[in-house]
């Protein structure tokens, strides 16, 4: 019977405040809309080039090359640090016309490790798609320059060269706007019980 009540009383609320619970979820969605529709900026195209690290090894002869995987996977991850190092972003800047600042570029950068494998992903976000491949690939470039200045004797292959995106990074617009809507609601009815609560209180003075 508590329950039964309580879901009564539930109703009752809800149907007392019920400007409140409509108009503040959907005064959130309607805001939500206006923002992604005029305020919400163009999301940047994205260019992703794949290297794969390795280490030479020869046979007993001299002859023939191959790559130790698991020290590899564990290599990449400093070789994953060293592609964002700003020796590379910096030199990424000297080839551009323009040379754009090296923080600039390094925001716009991510490198990640493929799970699994020896491969690093190295991701440049832009507004412009032939500007994203470029400074990509100019990103891959100028990380092997930095690798053979070390004198390191690890070889990077380059697995896909980056390549003009044909879209932008996509964000599910409708989702985020429900979900806005469902927070109001969710807003709404517990300042709906805040208030009613309030009310009883004060009458009960």
């Amino acid at each position: 019977m508590k329950q039964e009540f309580s879901l009564i009383e539930y109703w009752r609320v809800m149907r007392r405040r019920w400007p409140l619970v409509i108009v503040l979820p959907v005064l959130a969605i309607i805001l939500s809309a206006a923002y992604y529709a005029f305020l919400f900026p163009p999301m940047p195209y994205e260019a992703k080039a794949t290297v794969q690290v390795g280490k030479k090894i020869g046979d007993q002869n001299g002859q023939g090359l191959y790559y130790l995987g698991q020290a590899n996977q564990q290599l990449s991850l400093t070789y994953q640090n060293i592609a964002k190092s700003r020796s590379v972003i910096e030199k990424v800047s000297a080839a551009l016309p323009d040379q754009p600042n090296p923080d600039e570029l390094m925001q716009k950068l991510t490198v990640s490790t493929i799970k699994g494998t020896e491969l690093l992903q190295i991701s440049i976000k832009d507004q412009d798609p032939k500007r994203a491949a470029q400074l990509a690939n100019l990103t891959v470039t100028a990380f092997t320059q930095r690798l053979v200045e070390m004198e390191n004797a690890e070889v990077l292959q380059v697995v896909d060269h980056a390549v003009e995106p044909k879209a932008r990074v996509y964000v599910n617009k409708t989702n985020n706007i429900v979900l806005v809507g469902l927070l109001g609601l969710l807003a709404a009815t517990l300042l709906a019980f805040l208030l009613e609560f309030a009310g009883k209180a004060g009458t009960n003075k």
